[in-house]
């Protein structure tokens, strides 16, 4: 029996099987029906529903038998139409030299009214946008607003590879050091985290070779030891180890004498320069000095920088380690003094600046010299091979409205090297000066935890920790936050944050959404209020576009439904470096494809497809949360790479999403990107009877008496077999 629910519709069935895919008759009532069970047999019901309210909603199933009866409880959650486009206006709130401040108006890039006159068009999707406001202390970040930080939660990024997984570690890890510091740490927030850090842990391994180096994905076909990866593990795994925690978290000394004793094995013994073997993931770590098109990577000032830094951090290398170590960084230093005058490039000069600063080079002070001349200032200070537009401010009748954040393609890079430089100011006790570069950073949050990308986030937030924990007057700060938005009417909302929540944000939800919130701040401290909104959209011309040009090109090659009822979509996107002009190939790519509601593909078949070799760039594939993910070493100008990609209906989903996400980017610059969507109107327009999703529907008997299988309990598989007829909310309130 389905109970009785505000929350949710039973989907009739006429006689004959005759049903409406876009507005069947729909029940309120607890529904029963009864079925015959021999003994030992097993009998599969799909009952179908239609949510009449967003979100999730909780299902009630009962099962009995005359000497039996069993009931469950579960949560399903349900998304709106279209593609979604997510935006974010960061703001810093600075009490320390006055005592309060009017918050100015953040605008919510949200019509009040999704159509406009005379237009076919939806503006958006109604009922899809959400507006949310977070207030946390200091200027680190949000802190734990999940148990654990990954990728996706901080970034809206996978994580299928090494770097990402110590990304992940990274985030973590660096956040107890803030609370740490701070005294802010709590013992239930530390055993959570050092239990997730543990795990972290393991998957990393997966990723380690028998010399002691780390490949960035596990399928390679053969052994491809990445230098630039393995020495960001050893900077992030030496930092890890804490006499506090060391009884339920330990690195062993042994773990990084292997990964320090490989690295010493990649630097050319004529130069001094590190080497790659592997594919250069990231463009930054190509120099002006290396060359794409055979191996000869030998001349490379900032992956030899990056190396020379690691090695600087990982002071408690022993025996071999430590001998070859003192001899490498010796020579890493040594040319990257010699050729400093030949670095241009605004990366490579902070992230050499900061190496030769940590290794205490002669040459340090002119690196930082000719660094500061490269600075750029507006009204902050930051680091970029080009100017970095700031957030717009729209002035209407006098008020300025605060505009979310655009993409730009080199925000990655401008991140992180000014981070390299932030953290080279805060290493000479420049503290003062450090301010508008730490303000700049807070301007380029992308999402309330992160910037851009992985690298460019862990070392923003490595300085802004740094920059934080020389702050000794935190105990004394006390902000109030008053937020209002234009349409609440007269409604408000006051945020308190003191000792006891400094480092947790606070969360204020606007509804309707659109308008502008405003507000007013008082007391003493620094704070960060962030307003995120998504919102989405039917139609290409309303995605978000990327800031500058196109960067690459995607399509879909072949498309094609076949099987009983569509039951089976080939599916073929192909996707192209369009900027041949810049360099003659991407660095990693990542395409993703959001997939239908009711269609599977296993992880272990995308795994064997990345495995056989059909795409030589192909690492990796992997699905979840209903898309599937494909990260390239690289994608080439001017020659399309396609992958294929099978469907399979495995749960019976009637009438679902028309517009399903298609996009390409490059993962360690993502404002260089290009997304789009693909159409199943044949899905669509599917009733619940021509999916065989009803124990009414007359021509699928099949449901009802499917083949026994064996089955501990019986009743909880009768229950199990709930059908969500539309998983598409708009369609049907």
């Amino acid at each position: 029996m389905l109970h009785d629910s505000d929350e949710y519709r039973f989907v009739a069935v006429e006689d004959f099987g005759i049903v409406s895919s876009y507005n069947p008759r729909t029940l309120r009532g607890d529904i029963q029906t009864m079925v015959y069970l021999e003994k030992g047999s097993v009998t599969e019901i799909h009952i179908p529903i239609i949510p009449v309210v967003d979100g999730c909603i909780t299902i009630r199933l009962v099962a009995n038998t005359f000497i039996y009866g069993d009931k469950e409880e579960m949560e399903l959650c349900t998304k709106y139409d279209g593609v979604t486009n997510f935006l974010h206006t960061p703001y810093v709130i600075d009490l320390i030299n006055s005592g309060s401040l009017v918050l100015p108006d953040l605008e919510i890039p949200v019509p009040e009214r999704f159509v406009k006159p005379q237009e076919r068009q939806h503006l958006y999707v109604p009922g899809s946008p959400e507006c949310h406001v977070g207030i946390v202390g200091d200027i680190v970040g949000p802190g734990f607003f999940e148990d654990y930080l990954d990728a996706e939660n901080t970034l809206r990024k996978p994580f299928g590879s090494a770097e990402q997984n110590m990304y992940n570690f990274a985030y973590n890890l660096y956040n107890l050091k803030y609370l740490k510091a701070t005294n802010q740490l709590k013992p239930e927030r530390l055993q959570a985290s050092l239990k997730h850090l543990n795990l972290a842990l393991q998957r990393q391994l997966g990723y380690m070779n028998d010399d002691g180096s780390f490949s960035m994905f596990r399928d390679y076909q053969e052994p491809t030891p990445s230098t630039w990866v393995s020495a960001f593990v050893l900077r992030i795994l030496h930092e890890a180890n804490d006499r506090d925690w060391e009884l339920d978290f330990f690195i062993e000394t042994d773990l990084l004498n292997r990964i320090g004793v490989f690295l010493c094995t990649r630097q050319n013994i004529n130069t001094g320069a590190f080497m790659e073997a592997a594919p250069l993931y990231d463009r930054k770590m190509w120099s002006n000095h290396t060359t794409i098109n055979n191996q000869d990577h030998q001349s490379n000032f900032s992956l030899t920088a990056y190396v020379l830094a690691s090695f600087m951090l990982a002071d408690r290398l022993t025996g071999q380690a430590d001998i070859c170590k003192n001899d490498v960084t010796q020579k890493a230093q040594n040319y990257l003094e010699l050729h400093l005058n030949d670095i241009t490039d605004v990366y490579e000069l902070a992230i050499t600046t900061y190496a030769l600063t940590l290794a205490g080079s002669s040459e340090s002070t002119k690196a930082f010299y000719l660094l500061q001349d490269k600075r750029i200032e507006s009204d902050y200070v930051y680091w970029a091979n080009k100017v970095i537009p700031p957030n717009d401010i729209k002035t209407v009748d006098t008020i300025p409205y605060y505009q979310p954040r655009r993409w730009y393609d080199n925000e990655a890079y401008g991140v992180e090297a000014t981070a390299y430089a932030m953290l080279t100011y805060l290493r000479k006790n420049m503290i003062s000066d450090t301010q508008p570069i730490m303000k700049w950073l807070q301007t380029m949050r992308n999402t309330y935890a992160a910037q851009a990308s992985t690298q460019d986030s862990i070392m923003a937030l490595i300085a802004l920790v740094e920059y934080a924990k020389l702050d000794t007057n935190r105990a004394l700060y006390n902000i109030e936050v008053t937020v209002e938005a234009t349409s609440m009417g007269n409604f408000s909302t006051s945020v308190s944050l003191d000792s006891s929540n400094w480092p947790d944000q606070q969360h204020v939800d606007v509804f309707p959404v659109w308008g502008s919130s405003r507000g007013r701040a008082q007391g003493t401290g620094m704070a960060l209020m962030q307003m995120a909104t998504s919102v989405n959209v039917e139609y290409e011309n309303q995605i978000l576009p990327a800031a500058e040009g196109k960067y690459f090109d995607i399509h879909i090659e072949h498309f094609n439904f076949t099987g009983r009822n569509f039951s089976i979509i080939e599916i073929t996107p192909c996707a192209m470096w369009s900027r041949g002009d810049i360099s003659p190939r991407s660095g990693l790519a990542v395409i993703e494809l959001h997939v239908p509601t009711g269609y599977v593909v296993t992880n272990d078949v995308l795994r064997a497809y990345a495995q056989s070799g059909e795409v030589p760039t192909l690492r990796r594939a992997e699905t979840y949360d209903r898309k599937v993910v494909f990260y390239f070493d690289y994608l080439e100008a001017d020659k399309a790479t396609c992958v294929k990609v099978r469907l399979d209906r495995w749960f019976p989903v009637a009438n679902m999403t028309i517009q399903h996400t298609l996009k390409v980017y490059d993962y360690y610059e993502p404002g260089m990107h290009n997304t789009t969507l693909y159409n199943t109107w044949f899905l669509f327009n599917l009733h619940i009877c021509q999916v065989c999703g009803s124990f009414q529907c007359p021509f699928c008997r099949y449901y009802n008496a499917g083949p026994a299988v064996t089955a501990p309990h019986v009743p909880t598989l009768l229950l199990s077999s709930l059908l969500l007829c539309c998983a598409t909310l708009r369609r049907w309130v």
